[in-house]
């Protein structure tokens, strides 16, 4: 009993995905591949690397502070760092210091490395958006493929129920005697044909569903599958624009522009951190220390009276001196105290003036300047290629316009032609032939028409990309 409801239960959460199984919309597929792609990914890691060299240069602009603790233990003779006397004992040496630095001039080369850290900054979130708008293309010609593959299959079942049809038509006519049997065997080579069509365009599909999986970056294409939007060339306005119409749309819009009209001021700002060099730099600085010896003693207490002892001297009646005698206590002077009363403090202003360096400071300004002179090459040619692209896509939409036009004339010239055909051979008018061969041309026409409309809507869509609209279906 426990087994039949647990193969219960497994059929019921089987049916139960089936029936969840959501059709991925291109808003949804292009989400999924922002946050899975493995390109994206590594650009916004990218990002988050310059972030934090931007916020390293901003923390040089603060002051730089420093402790510092050391213990020393002393054998043996040696000299008492706080008494300067010899001892033969063991002492421990306790230093404690506190120092700091800043700097106030240094021919603003910190204040421009953190405007730079700013400009690369936003240079690399456009980076992000170039990679971003790319993977957003792809999957999008990823769709379209899928959604022209799926419409080919529809089309390649249409044409098998068709010609079934006739094939059964004519086999009662053959049975009758009325057709060569002849007849009936052409038509099931085209049945077989059509079979094999059938088969590719399935094939097609699982392969273009294939490719848009993997440019998702999703972990399996089993079970997965896309919305099936009835896709009209309604809008084709944006064919009329001019090419150069575009283009001045395309640079407000395109971040790849963006990205390289902020490294050529970044560039500007590195050829003034390098003539920074020539400045001289101006730091303050202070520090604060102290230490402890277990060496270092004070009087404990107040001297005890012993009498009177001889001092060493005589008196010219040659009487021997007395002298009044104390006894003293010393204990180690305490920690906290000796850490007071060595406490030491200073401040000052360090000024370098750059003389000579090897050159090293001309060298970084030619470098800079070089390299300012190539973000401005890199920037023309970028926008240079996006014209190009421009031209390309706009003539290829304009292209795809005519084909579709004339696609659409000629598959309702072979659509006729097919019918008539038909009409004929249905009467005994006509030989197979005739009726098969009309019947692929109109195969074929069908093919090229769902082609061209296919083509016509991804040109128009890069078209409007470029324009700077969002990619919709």
């Amino acid at each position: 009993m426990l087994r039949t409801f647990s193969v219960f239960a497994l059929c019921l959460l089987l049916h139960f995905n089936m029936e969840a199984q959501q059709r991925w919309s291109l808003k949804e597929c292009v989400e999924y591949a922002m946050n899975n792609n493995l390109l994206v990914q590594q650009s916004a890691l990218a990002g988050q690397g310059v972030r934090v060299t931007l916020i390293q240069n901003k923390a040089a602009l603060l002051p730089s502070v420093n402790g510092s603790a050391s213990q020393n233990i002393n054998f043996g003779r040696s000299v008492d760092p706080y008494t300067y006397q010899f001892t033969n004992q063991q002492i421990s040496n306790t230093q404690l210091s506190l120092s700091g630095n800043v700097v106030l001039f240094d021919g603003f080369q910190l204040m421009n490395t953190v405007k730079q850290s700013k400009l690369d900054y936003q240079a690399g979130k456009h980076d992000l958006e170039k990679v971003v708008n790319d993977i957003s293309l792809s999957v999008a010609s990823s769709y379209l493929q899928v959604l022209f593959s799926k419409e080919q299959l529809k089309a390649a079942k249409l044409r098998i129920e068709s010609i079934e049809k006739q094939r059964d038509v004519i086999k009662k006519q053959v049975l009758a005697g009325v057709l060569a049997e002849g007849s009936l065997m052409d038509l099931e080579a085209q049945v077989a044909s059509e079979e094999l069509q059938q088969i590719n365009a399935s094939n097609s599909v699982k392969q273009s569903l294939l490719t848009l999986v993997q440019i998702m970056n999703l972990d399996s294409a089993d079970n997965f599958d896309i919305e099936d939007p009835n896709l009209e060339l309604a809008d084709q306005s944006i064919v009329g624009f001019t090419a150069y119409q575009i283009y001045e749309n395309a640079l407000r819009a395109m971040p790849e522009v963006k990205a390289a009209e902020i490294r050529s001021q970044s560039a500007g700002t590195a050829l003034s951190i390098a003539r920074g060099g020539y400045s001289p730099r101006l730091t303050a600085f202070g520090s604060v220390s102290s230490g402890y010896s277990s060496g270092a003693k004070r009087l404990a207490g107040t001297p005890q009276f012993t009498g009177f002892a001889p001092n060493g001297q005589i008196t010219s009646a040659f009487d021997t001196v007395l002298s009044p005698s104390f006894k003293t206590v010393f204990e180690e002077t305490p920690f906290n105290t000796q850490v007071n009363e060595n406490l030491n403090k200073g401040i000052g202003l360090s000024l370098q003036i750059p003389i000579f360096n090897a050159w090293s400071t001309h060298s970084n300004i030619s470098r800079a300047k070089i390299n300012m002179a190539r973000t401005k090459v890199d920037l023309q040619n970028t926008k240079q290629q996006i014209f190009k692209t421009i031209q390309q896509a706009h003539l290829d939409a304009k292209s795809a316009q005519l084909k579709y036009a004339a696609a659409q004339k000629a598959y309702s010239a072979a659509l006729l032609s097919s019918g008539y055909s038909e009409k004929k051979f249905n009467a005994g008018m006509g030989t197979s032939l005739e009726y098969l061969t009309a019947k692929n041309n109109a195969t074929r026409a069908q093919s090229d028409l769902l082609q061209a409309k296919f083509d016509l809507i991804f040109r128009i869509k890069v078209l409007e990309f470029y324009n700077g609209q969002k990619l919709t279906l």
